[in-house]
């Protein structure tokens, strides 16, 4: 009787295990949900499936997180201790309509949760293999980890750029191999970077070090730039919607600490510390080919800056910057032409995009001291350009900040904020190329010159006023008084003064602050005319019942300027 039992139970055993097997692709998705539980993925689709031994083979695959979706002809599964996971051809794609799942799932809006996931699940597997996946028309990617190996190859046209890393225990150690990348507007090249990967805690922690880098972009530089070696720290936090960044550089010689904390996009702060020393070691820390007038000079002494720039819209003033800059014992022991230095004494000035030569010097007969410029002449203009002239270090704070705020809300280059100096250091000893090295050299020179008085305020002045374009191959203050007035600069009235002024930022479309009818200046800048009329009557120069005479209809074309608006046969008429 017992053994008719044990046969029976066996039997029944048996029976099961095989309509179980028979029915296994029935019940295969609660096998891959099991299998798949905890990885970043909606959903999963297949059209077809096979099962032999341990192997499942699914066919037509799609796998769908929040908008995007891989689309695999083939995923291969093999059932071990640690799985191995076999792609085949896949295309990545992403659907401009997101889908309600990402937000539900909570990792989309943590990406360095999904990233740490990521690796976790990778760890789990004992090997993966994508050997095709394309990203777009013109970007693919292959990836294979076996063991504690991972590799990573990414190609876009004809470049292909090769990622290593080694899982150890609880780092992982990666490197790049090197590598040419090539696109229409620059290039980067590069022999090699090297570092690790941890987490701690929450916090992401890569450290690396490249060597041998090259490249050129046209936004970035005129030339190429080059770096022997350079690398860093960077450690990242997200605690949705608060995040933190705390970067340290390697391999150059100057020693930085940048943090930056906040909110979303809703708050920030940043705050940069730099601890005292040399100006050499600034200017060593930038690429070769970064700076064009910097790069040749020998300063000595030390510098510290302490730079904290704060965005909270709830407070007044929305933006906030703070900077305290120290130095000691700074000295130029040489600085070949070109450099500010140039600017103390007689100089010749070609202009952008012009053939003429112009001396800035009593040799050239339109040359105005500053002391031959009629006072309410030059209150008037510079009110119009930069009237925080006299009071600043070369840069007005309170417009810099409007303009920062006003190019990030638009998420755009909208607004400038360049004062008198910035615009001189351009103009003279720059290119007007529009770049970031050439940005920030023009930052740094106007800080030297304003700072440790290279040039006094009215030296700067003087300058300005006699360089500055003022209409087509018009330059300084003389020449713009015949081309629009026809007179000498000491004979301008007030209101002739500030229109010259008011034409300064954009000096070539001097015809659309004309009135075609009158050929004066337009009705619509007579708030303007009050405005800068106000400042140059707080300053002394004019009594204070004179603003009430005074209009944009007095500046009118005497000039060689008011040809444009007249028929031929009236040119000589007046």
């Amino acid at each position: 009787m017992r053994r008719w039992v044990v046969w029976v139970v066996l039997g029944g055993f048996l029976v099961g295990g095989v309509v179980l097997w028979l029915s296994r692709l029935w019940w295969l998705p609660w096998v891959l949900s099991w299998v798949l539980k905890g990885l970043p993925i909606d959903r999963l689709r297949y059209e077809a499936a096979s099962w032999e031994g341990r192997t499942i083979t699914l066919y037509d695959v799609s796998l769908h997180r929040g908008a995007w979706r891989l689309a695999m002809d083939s995923l291969t599964l093999r059932l071990r201790l640690r799985p191995c996971l076999y792609v085949g051809k896949a295309v990545l794609s992403h659907s401009d309509v997101p889908s309600s799942s990402a937000s539900a799932s909570g990792l989309g809006a943590n990406p360095l949760l999904l990233f740490q996931k990521t690796l976790h699940h990778l760890h789990r597997l004992d090997t993966l293999s994508a050997p095709a996946v394309s990203l777009s028309e013109r970007f693919s990617a292959s990836f294979t980890k076996r063991g504690d190996s991972i590799q990573l190859c990414l190609r876009y046209d004809s470049m292909s750029c090769v990622f290593q890393a080694k899982e150890g225990e609880k780092h992982y150690t990666w490197e790049v191999l090197p590598g040419f990348f090539r696109s229409r507007q620059g290039y980067l090249r590069w022999e090699g970077f090297r570092g690790s990967l941890r987490w701690q805690g929450d916090t992401l922690i890569v450290s690396g070090i490249g060597r041998g880098i090259s490249g050129f972009h046209a936004r970035l530089a005129a030339q190429a730039l080059s770096y022997d070696s350079v690398g860093g720290t960077l450690r990242v936090a997200y605690q949705a919607p608060r995040w933190y960044v705390d970067f340290v550089p390697q391999a150059i010689p100057l020693a930085l600490h940048l943090q930056a904390q906040g909110t979303g996009r809703d708050s920030f702060r940043v705050h940069l510390r730099i601890p005292p020393q040399p100006f050499a070691a600034y200017q060593q820390a930038f690429p070769r080919g970064f700076f064009s007038v910097l790069s040749q000079a020998r300063l000595e002494g030390t510098s510290g800056i302490d730079l904290q720039l704060t965005y909270d819209p709830c407070l007044p003033d929305t933006l906030d910057l703070q900077v305290s800059w120290k130095t000691e014992g700074f000295r130029i022991v040489a600085w070949p032409p070109p450099s500010p230095l140039q600017l103390q004494g007689p100089f010749v000035y070609r202009p952008w995009r012009s053939s003429r030569a112009l001396p800035l010097s009593p040799e050239n007969p339109n040359y105005l001291s500053y002391h031959q410029i009629h006072p309410y002449v030059l209150f008037a203009i510079l009110h119009s350009e930069d009237g925080s002239f006299f009071y600043h270090q070369g840069f007005n704070k309170e417009l810099f900040l409007k303009a920062v705020l006003e190019n990030w809300r638009c998420k755009c280059y909208r607004r400038g904020a360049g004062t008198i100096t910035m615009q001189l250091v351009r103009n003279l000893l720059l290119s007007r190329q529009k770049t970031l090295a050439r940005k920030l050299e023009e930052i740094c020179l106007t800080a030297l010159v304003e700072r440790f008085r290279l040039l006094s305020k009215q030296r700067i002045l003087e300058l300005y006023l006699n360089m500055a374009e003022w209409g087509p191959d018009v330059y300084g203050l003389a020449e713009a008084s015949q081309f629009y007035f026809a007179k000498s600069p000491y004979d301008l009235t007030l209101a002739e003064a500030i229109f010259l002024g008011l034409l300064l930022p954009t000096p070539r479309n001097y015809r659309y602050f004309i009135d075609d009818s009158t050929h004066c200046a337009k009705k619509s800048l007579e708030s303007a005319f009050q405005k800068i009329g106000y400042f140059v009557m707080k300053a002394n120069y004019l009594p204070e019942d004179s603003l009430t005479s005074l209009s944009s209809s007095q500046a009118c074309l005497r000039g060689p300027a008011r040809r444009i608006f007249l028929p031929p046969d009236s040119l000589g008429e007046e």
